[in-house]
């Protein structure tokens, strides 16, 4: 029966603790939400009056050239002034929100109080001169030798006076087990509670982002398991010119200005000997049917130095295989076609010249039509010059999947993303951009360095040409916690970061929960040092 009164008496005290902290919580946000509306009634005022005021100059202006140009400046200098004046309303809108906050503590703890001189000393009973009952046997006994006349007797008994004897120490008894409170638990829970909103706004969190860049080179490394075209259908082109390692082999019919067994062949096989050879396809007349069918990208491929100039129309990239060798198919028609040779040996029967000839070879080829399949094995350089842009949407193939995307120039003694990192070289090609995360919009401006931070960008979903910006524009999207942007990769002046936080509340109601988060947690933490054991 006890015990249920004890369950019972202890639960109302815990509502009643409840409903006080709500009560007590209502009125703060109550307070709050009245100097909200009173901050936004003056905000609105003050951009009345500055719209007013700012009119009141322009107006005269309108009529008197040289006043309309003073006017930004007054309007600037009282921009400053209400700054200030807002500044000052602000600091004492706080001081009295400090003040209140004070007013509302009804009591100091006692552990601010206490004084550092030690318990004060309860007298023991004879040390105040009373005696217990120690005292009044001996009073008694006094008596009673008095009444028989012994003078020692008299004497032991002022000894006892003098020092009384003490009654013993009765044992301490054991304390009774001590039970949290279930104030205590609730308030730490709380607390623990209100810690998890606080970790959950610091901790970073990965979301997704888009952004739309117009670059004048780029750079990536293919990441698809399966190969995919990074072109294709390109036609009417005006020349294709590729420098590697590699070799061809052309069928059809050759004649050369100078007297040679090549003139004679109906076939020849050309081995493109080093770095530097270059091999080169014009053709002769109005009529363009040199093609580019595909260029096939396998897996860790790099492209380096995607880019497009302007004035010759000219389309060039870089290509450097990781694993597999990537594939080139050139349609060339049946128009005749002006071939080119650098840094070459003649194959013939399966014996090749024992050096490579640097000078270069003209030949006239007029082709047996079909299709011309390189394979790329090492580094090899492509650059094709087109006629007309005006289908170059189509020719690029979207949706490749990325890694290590950058917007260098890159040099062309080292053309390596490893060397570079993962952002190029030391100077930015990107001329314009925007990039989107979390409902939020960063403007990437020129030669700015975009990061997109770890995995970063994994997708490029579109290709164009641009050819007002004599560039590339191209939408992409990725994964990261965060992405940054600025004229030093590392130092960013712009920055767009998610937390756990902001994933699962609109950012307005993380602007509302983080005030009252603290607020509350303070209270907490008060309650709790007011009410620690002494």
């Amino acid at each position: 029966m006890l015990l249920g009164k004890t369950i019972i008496k202890q639960l109302k005290q815990w509502l009643q603790w409840v409903l006080k902290s709500i009560w007590t919580i209502c009125v703060i946000i109550f307070w709050l939400l009245i100097q909200q509306i009173e901050l936004f009634a003056w905000f609105v005022a003050e951009i009345s009056t500055q719209i007013k005021q700012l009119h009141h100059h322009l107006k005269p202006g309108l009529t008197q050239n040289f006043q309309i140009l003073l006017a930004p400046l007054t309007w600037f200098l009282q921009s400053i002034w209400g700054l200030l004046v807002a500044s000052v309303w602000l600091l004492f809108q706080l001081i009295e929100l400090t003040a209140w906050y004070l007013s509302r503590l009804r009591y100091v703890p006692q552990w601010l109080t206490r004084q550092g001189g030690g318990t004060r000393h309860r007298p023991r009973d004879g040390e105040t001169g009373r005696l217990g009952d120690g005292g009044t046997r001996s009073v008694g006994t006094v008596g009673s030798v008095g009444s028989v006349g012994s003078v020692g007797s008299v004497g032991s008994v002022r000894s006892v006076r003098s020092n009384p004897p003490h009654p013993p120490t009765p044992p301490t008894p054991p304390r009774p087990p001590i039970t949290p409170s279930p104030h205590l638990i609730f308030v730490a829970l709380m607390l623990l509670c209100l810690s998890g909103i606080v970790v959950a706004e610091i901790l970073p969190a990965s979301q997704l982002f888009e952004a739309n860049v117009i670059a004048q080179s780029v750079s990536f490394r293919y990441t698809g398991t399966e190969p995919q075209p990074l072109l294709r259908e390109v036609q009417s082109l005006q020349e294709i010119s590729i420098t590697g390692r590699q070799t061809v082999t052309l069928v059809g019919t050759f004649a050369s200005s100078t007297p040679s067994a090549v003139a004679t062949s109906s076939s020849i096989t050309v081995e493109l000997a080093n770095d530097t050879s270059n091999f080169t396809l014009k053709p002769l007349g109005t009529a363009k049917e040199l093609q580019l069918n595909e260029v096939l990208l396998r897996e860790g491929t790099a492209v380096l130095d995607l880019s497009y100039r302007t004035p010759e129309n000219r389309l060039s990239l870089t290509l450097q295989p990781q694993f597999r060798t990537n594939a080139l198919t050139i349609n060339l028609g049946s128009q005749p076609l002006q071939v080119s040779l650098k840094g070459y040996r003649i194959v013939d029967d399966g014996n090749a010249q024992q050096t490579a000839v640097d000078k270069e070879l003209e030949l006239i080829f007029t082709p047996t039509p079909g299709l011309l399949s390189l394979s790329l094995p090492e580094v090899a350089k492509l650059a094709v010059i087109l006629a007309d842009i005006n289908q170059n949407s189509q020719w690029f193939g979207g949706n490749l999947n990325v890694a290590d995307l950058g917007f260098a120039s890159f040099d062309s003694q080292r053309l390596t993303l490893a060397h570079s990192g993962a952002y190029g070289g030391n100077n930015s090609t990107i001329l314009s951009g925007e990039v989107r995360m979390a409902g939020k919009a960063m403007q990437l401006g020129k030669n700015q360095f975009f990061m997109g931070g770890t995995p970063g960008i994994q997708k490029v979903r579109y290709w164009q040409i641009d050819e007002d910006n004599s560039a590339i524009a191209l939408r992409m999207a990725g994964k990261s916690t965060a992405v940054a942007a600025g004229l030093d990769p590392d130092f960013p002046v712009e920055q767009i970061k998610v937390s756990y936080l902001r994933l699962w509340l609109p950012e307005s109601a993380v602007a509302g929960l983080i005030p009252f988060t603290a607020a509350l947690g303070s209270y907490l933490l008060y309650w709790l040092l007011d009410r620690r054991r002494v």
